[in-house]
């Protein structure tokens, strides 16, 4: 007796007229065509991105495409071989879209194991076409498998894009899933030739929708990654143009991978400075003429896992090609080469030696701590090879992306991110990784060099407040020094000419009295010179006083109108601060004198809760300004410059802009802040 399934399909065979059985034909090469370009489109995204979930799915289409030959064959012969070998390749097919699934959400390794799962198609095929006689019992056990084969591959898809938020995942598990319903139909339609050919064609649309759902899933990682740049990159160019943040830029970089989706916690790693030997630079130099060395060959090196069950868990070394090494082989194989070279080798200890510096999100607590164990072997691979690495099961995160981070053509540490995907950039070649790696250390070097350039800056400014100490100090024992020594000694002499009146004769008084005079002259002088050493209506009277006497002093002198404004009493300023505003207005109206040709100048003291500000306008020529209407560079003008660094050192500042007419100079101090 001949057995159910063959009877069934054999006697299809037989019967169908010659017409529909040429359309049947037809649209079986047209599958064939399609699902050619399909594996052709995979092997394309294999080769370019070196990912090696796309060579898996290149082969379970490789192998769909058998399958249709398969039917072609059955179809044009009978022979009940070649639909054995259909219904063996069509199972291989589930499996193998199921494995390339299982690679790209948990990067599984092929393990003897797994060999089971595939004897069940060819096994139960031969059952079922050449021992069992009832129809629905051949049929069901093995639609059961591919369709719950099917879901499964849908739910790895679906399972991800709740993870990582993926269109193009969601977009393949619902593919898988409706296709999946589909092959629940065969044994009451299609094996009756009832779908003939629209079975065919609605296989062809599923085939369709999964090669979208791969290109989705390349386009989802390109502006993923376009996006993680642009923002890196923005961050650069605020950091660039001025714009300061109390965060540290570490953390601020760290902020950005957290952005991904599935991405938990990132770390930023700091190799300890380790001479670099023979051994290796020539791997240095050798992986990067090669582009794709033994260890970056395959694009997820690293400990790669296996899965059990449809959650599963993470276990095993590494995925890749056959001749992808682990960390101890490659160590090996440069140790091997230094020998044979003469070379010294690097200690094996010594090539991931170094210190997490900072954390953030669930990597927070690795700041501080070394390396361990897979982390620890990634990072030893990643100095090797120079790229990215990918580890499976790194503690309790269940996969940690390592991507190197460089200062010029120094490696200097790398940029750790842990999560709940297998990496965060699903279908990105590593040129990208090693460019965000790049951006990140650019972005390192650049805020070392603003940490020394504002440590010397700082440094400048305490030297010029230093000096300007000094330097105030100075005049302050030159001003005592004149008026206790030099003034007193005008003052005695001009106490013996007096002395001598009496002695002269009357005709010799006038000569006297121009002698006098003499010696009035010169104590005038002193004063006027002490005074503008150090004013002493400063120490002894205070700031009002003192800057009323000198606005009224420069009035008498230069001729000009000149308007003071200020509150009866003014706050106390810290520490010199009184010192530079009253330099500051003596220098001011001492430039308006000399450049701004003006008739009216108005001086005006204002106080709030924080700052005192004064303010001089005059209604001269104003300050030169460029072409486009801004100021010239003020920095030549010693005046000026000495007038912000004293400000500078007590914590103020000077704006200047001009007016119509005249400019206006603004002095900003802050205050001692009341005891509330």
């Amino acid at each position: 007796m001949m057995p159910a399934l063959m009877a069934v399909l054999q006697i299809d065979v037989q019967f169908t007229p010659p017409a529909l059985l040429a359309t049947e034909l037809a649209a079986t090469l047209l599958q064939g065509a399609v699902t050619t370009g399909v594996a052709v489109l995979c092997a394309h995204l294999y080769v370019r991105y070196r990912r090696s979930w796309f060579g898996w799915f290149a082969v379970a289409w490789g192998v769909y495409v058998a399958r249709l030959f398969c039917i072609l064959s059955f179809l044009l012969t009978g022979e009940r071989v070649w639909l054995y070998w259909h219904q063996v390749t069509t199972g291989w097919t589930a499996l193998a879209l199921l494995w390339a699934s299982l690679v790209f959400s948990r990067q599984m390794r092929p393990r003897l194991v797994y060999l089971w799962w595939a004897l069940f198609p060819p096994l139960w095929s031969y059952i079922a076409i050449y021992q069992l006689d009832h129809f629905l019992w051949a049929a069901l056990p093995a639609v059961l498998f591919l369709s719950g084969a099917t879901a499964w591959t849908g739910w790895v898809f679906w399972r991800h894009h709740r993870i990582a938020h993926s269109t193009g995942a969601r977009w393949l598990a619902v593919s898988f899933a409706l296709w999946g319903l589909h092959h629940l139909d065969y044994p009451f339609l299609r094996a009756q030739g009832a779908w003939t050919p629209w079975g065919y064609y609605l296989d062809i649309s599923f085939v369709l929708l999964v090669a979208a759902g791969l290109v989705l899933l390349v386009l989802d990682d390109l502006g993923r990654g376009v996006r993680a740049l642009s923002a890196l990159s923005g961050d650069l160019q605020r950091r660039a143009s001025g714009q300061r943040h109390e965060r540290d830029p570490v953390d601020t970089l760290l902020v950005r991978p957290l952005a991904l989706p599935g991405v938990r916690g990132a770390a930023m790693f700091l190799f300890d400075a380790v001479p670099p030997t023979g051994a290796m630079r020539s791997m240095s130099k050798s992986t990067s003429a090669d582009g794709i060395t033994a260890s970056a060959a395959a694009t997820d090196t690293g400990d790669a896992a296996s899965e059990s069950g449809s959650e599963g868990h993470s276990e095993g070394q590494s995925e890749g090609s056959p001749e992808e090494e682990t960390a101890a082989e490659v160590m090996e194989r440069v140790l091997s080469q230094a020998r044979t070279r003469g070379e010294a080798a690097p200690p094996a200890d010594a090539l991931a030696r170094g210190r997490f510096v900072s954390g953030a999100g669930v990597c927070s607590a690795w700041a501080g701590d070394t390396a361990q164990h897979e982390v620890h072997d990634a990072l030893a691979r990643m100095r090797l090879t120079r790229r990215p690495q990918i580890v499976a099961a790194a503690g309790e995160q269940p996969f940690v992306a390592v991507l190197p981070v460089g200062a010029g053509s120094q490696l200097v540490g790398a940029l750790v991110m842990a999560g709940d995907v297998r990496n965060p950039f699903t279908a990105l070649d590593d040129d990208f990784l090693l460019a965000l790696g790049q951006q990140v250390g650019a972005a390192l070097d650049q805020w070392a060099l603003d940490r020394q350039l504002a440590a010397r800056t700082q440094a400048l400014e305490q030297l010029s407040a230093r000096m300007l100490r000094q330097h105030e100090e100075e005049r302050r024992r030159l001003s005592r020094e004149l008026h206790d020594e030099t003034a007193q000694v005008f003052s005695a002499v001009k106490m013996q000419l007096e002395s001598l009146r009496p002695l002269l004769a009357a005709d010799s008084s006038p000569r006297l009295d121009r002698l006098l005079s003499l010696v009035d002259t010169g104590i005038a002088s002193i004063r006027q010179v002490t005074s503008a050493l150090r004013p002493t209506l400063l120490d002894d009277l205070g700031l009002r006083p003192a800057l009323h006497s000198l606005v009224t002093d420069f009035t008498e002198r230069s001729g000009l109108l000149v308007v003071f404004g200020a509150p009866p009493t003014l706050p106390p300023l810290p520490g010199e601060a009184d010192l530079a505003v009253f330099r500051a207005l003596q220098e001011a109206l001492s430039n308006i004198v000399r450049h701004a040709e003006a008739e009216r100048v108005d001086v005006t003291v204002s106080v709030d809760d924080d700052a005192l500000t004064l303010v001089v306008r005059d209604d001269g020529r104003g300050f030169p300004t460029l072409r486009n209407g801004r100021l010239r560079s003020t920095e030549h003008r010693m005046g000026i410059t000495g007038m912000r660094e004293r400000l500078l050192a007590v914590g103020g500042s000077v704006t200047i802009v001009n007016c119509t007419p005249g400019a206006e100079l603004s002095i900003y101090v802050p205050r001692i802040p009341d005891d509330r």
